[in-house]
């Protein structure tokens, strides 16, 4: 702790108390070693043993599509900005780096569409109304 401006105590918002500090399973902690998302859904939806580790599984399966499609995004983007840099505009090149963003896009629907089709699978008719409201809510997304 020191003073900040104006001689005010001031703490790093790592220090503090409450939801998200430490000793409250939030921010860095991560309470059980389970991921917030995941938490979220065993609570909101009732999971039993064997969906929270299939539910796991899947959310687990899209955050890698993800992340994938978003190295593969910064590849291309990276990719471009050497183009525009070069003195002559490499056009094989061009067509490439953008063809390497759709594949991207492609992968993260597929992923999306995979993982409605394995969450509606395994989840019962309340579970899948349930998850409806909180997709069109906000507080979660796929």
């Amino acid at each position: 702790m020191f003073h900040g401006p104006l001689g005010r105590r001031w703490r790093h918002p790592s220090h503090r108390r409450g939801p998200g500090g430490p000793g409250h399973g939030g921010g860095r902690g991560r309470g059980f070693g389970m991921r917030r998302p995941l938490r979220f859904l065993i609570d909101r939806l009732s999971l039993d043993e064997a969906q929270t580790a299939e539910v796991a599984r899947i959310l687990e399966d899209l955050r890698l599509e993800r992340e994938q499609a978003d190295l593969d995004r910064r590849r291309a983007r990276a990719t471009l900005a050497d183009l525009i840099a070069a003195d002559t505009l490499d056009a094989a090149a061009l067509k490439l780096a953008a063809e390497v963003r759709v594949t991207a896009a492609g992968s993260e629907r597929d992923a999306a569409i995979s993982t409605v089709q394995r969450l509606h699978a395994l989840l019962t008719a309340e579970q899948r109304s349930k998850l409806s409201t909180l997709l069109r809510a906000g507080p979660f997304a796929l």
